[in-house]
C-alpha cells in the first residue's frame, strides 16, 4: 500500500489536532509528514493509526532517518500493552487444575464457587497458559451433551477459542440462568481469557439464554443464535426480548423451515449493522459444523473489526490469514461465499497482504461464472423474506399460504442448481411445532 497516496492533506493533521504523548508526527523519505500513533512495528514495517481511525502500513524504507532512528529504539505498543495473566499456582483456580487437555472435549468441570454447577471445556489444540484467548460461552436445550460441543471444534480450532457449554442450562429448567453465569465466573476465573472478546451461543432454548446472558453479562460482544429470536424468558417471567447493547453483533443461523423463522427476521430489525441473518436448508435444528464455523467467524471478526485494543493486532493478523485461506478454498463450489469474504477482508484491519490479496480476489471473482446468479439468488431470498416473514407473526406460519408457496417454486424455479432454490421453497411452506 502507498500511504503517501492516502493522504490528502498531508501536514495539515498537526495543525488541526493538538498533540499528546501517544501521537507523533511522522515524515517520508521525500519529506510528507502525517500525524499518527505507532500500533506495532517489525523489521521491515510498522502499522500506524490516524486520528480518523484509518490504519496504514509503511515500510521503514519510506520513513526519513529520523524517524528510522525512532524506530531502532521504540517498543512496539502491541507489545508493550499486551495483557499478561497474572501467575498463579495449582488448587487456586490456576490453569493446571483443570482436567482438561487441548484437542479434547473434557469431563464435567465443577465451578469452584459452587461444584453443582459444572461444564464441559474445549480448548485448542494451540492452547498456551501463557496467552489470553477469546471464549465462547454455549447453552444446549438438553444441556451438556459432548456432542453439542463437536459441532464448535472446528471454529475452536480455525478461529482460536476457548470452548465452555453448561452442563445444566437446558429447557425447563428454571435456574439455567444461574448454571450459565456460575459457568462463565468459573471461566474467567481460572483460565486465561480476553474478556473483551466474549461470545456467547446456543440452539432454541439454549440461543435464548445465550441472548440472557449477552443482557446480563457485559462483557458479551457478540452472539451466535441458532433456532431462536432474541425472545427470552425466566421461571415465572413474561417472555420478552434481550435488552441487548446496541454494538452487539448477532449472526442468527436459520432452517428455512425453522418455527422460530419469523421471530428471528423481526428480531434482526433491531440488531447492529454488521449482524447477519443465514439461511440453511433445515428445519428447528442445530446448524452443521461448517456454518457454525463460518457464523462463529462472521461474529468474531466483526468484533476485531471494530475493536480499538492495539494488543489484538495479532489476532486480527491471524484471523484475516485463517479466513482468506478457508474463503479461497471455497471458491470452487461457492464463488459467492468466497467473494463475500474477500470484500470483508478487503477492509478488515488485519495483514496488509490479506487485504491486497482479498482486494485483488473481489475484482477476479467478479468475473466468475456464477457468481451474478448467486447474488441475484440471494437477493430474492432477501426480499422474499422481507414480503413474507417480516411481521413476527408466527401464527400466520402455521397455515398453508399457496400464494406465498406458488411465489416461493416459481422463484426458485430459475435456481434448481443452487442451494437458494431449496430455501426459497421451505420458505413459501408453512412450518410445524413450536
Amino acid at each position: 500500500m502507498n500511504w503517501l497516496a492516502l493522504i490528502g492533506f498531508l501536514s495539515l493533521c498537526t495543525a488541526a489536532f493538538g498533540a499528546d504523548s501517544e501521537w507523533r508526527v511522522w515524515k517520508s523519505s521525500s519529506g510528507s509528514k502525517i500525524e499518527a500513533k505507532l500500533i506495532s512495528k517489525t523489521p521491515a514495517e510498522i502499522i500506524v493509526e490516524r486520528r480518523d481511525g484509518k490504519q496504514l502500513t509503511v515500510k521503514l524504507s519510506q520513513l526519513s532517518p529520523e524517524d528510522q532512528a525512532f524506530l531502532s529504539s521504540a517498543v512496539s505498543p502491541a507489545a508493550a500493552s499486551a495483557p499478561t495473566p497474572a501467575p498463579v499456582s495449582a488448587g487456586n483456580g490456576s490453569v493446571e487444575g483443570l482436567p482438561a487437555t487441548p484437542g479434547a472435549t473434557s469431563s464435567a468441570i465443577p465451578c469452584i464457587a459452587d461444584p453443582k454447577w459444572s461444564y464441559l471445556l474445549y480448548l485448542p489444540k494451540a492452547f498456551d497458559r501463557s496467552k489470553l484467548w477469546p471464549v465462547c460461552f454455549i447453552m444446549a436445550p438438553g444441556g451438556g451433551d459432548p456432542r453439542n460441543m463437536t459441532r464448535y471444534i472446528l471454529a475452536a480450532e480455525q478461529l482460536g477459542i476457548i470452548m465452555a457449554l453448561s452442563n445444566e442450562s437446558k429447557n425447563k429448567f428454571d435456574d439455567s440462568d444461574l448454571a450459565m453465569a456460575a459457568m462463565v465466573v468459573d471461566v474467567y476465573g481460572r483460565l486465561p481469557i480476553l474478556k473483551n472478546l466474549t461470545m456467547v451461543s446456543g440452539m432454541s432454548g439454549g440461543s435464548r439464554m445465550a441472548y440472557l446472558l449477552a443482557e446480563r453479562e457485559k462483557t458479551v460482544a457478540g452472539i451466535l443464535a441458532c433456532g431462536s429470536g432474541s425472545g427470552v424468558y425466566l421461571k415465572e417471567a413474561e417472555f420478552r426480548d434481550a435488552k441487548l447493547r446496541p454494538d452487539t453483533v448477532v449472526c442468527s443461523l436459520m432452517g428455512a423451515s425453522d418455527y422460530n423463522r419469523r421471530e428471528a427476521v423481526e428480531s434482526h430489525k433491531g440488531f447492529s449493522k454488521s449482524s447477519r441473518l443465514i439461511w440453511f436448508p433445515g428445519s428447528h435444528a442445530w446448524a452443521e459444523e461448517p456454518l457454525i464455523f463460518e457464523g462463529l467467524a462472521h461474529v468474531y471478526g466483526a468484533i476485531l473489526g471494530k475493536a480499538r485494543d492495539p494488543g489484538l493486532q495479532g489476532l486480527r493478523v491471524n484471523f484475516s490469514r485463517t479466513l482468506l485461506t478457508w474463503a479461497k478454498q471455497q471458491s470452487s463450489q461457492s464463488p459467492f461465499i468466497t467473494h463475500g469474504w474477500c470484500k470483508f477482508l478487503a477492509d478488515f484491519p488485519g495483514d496488509p497482504s490479506v487485504r491486497s490479496e482479498a482486494s485483488a480476489l473481489v475484482g477476479e471473482l467478479a468475473k466468475a461464472p456464477g457468481l451474478a446468479r448467486s447474488e441475484k439468488a440471494e437477493k430474492i431470498v432477501t426480499d422474499f423474506t422481507e414480503k413474507y416473514l417480516s411481521d413476527g407473526d408466527t401464527r400466520a406460519d402455521k397455515v398453508a399460504d399457496p400464494s406465498r408457496q406458488k411465489e416461493a417454486e416459481k422463484k426458485a424455479a430459475d435456481f434448481e442448481d443452487l442451494p437458494q432454490a431449496e430455501i426459497l421453497k421451505r420458505l413459501g411452506k408453512e412450518v410445524t411445532g413450536g
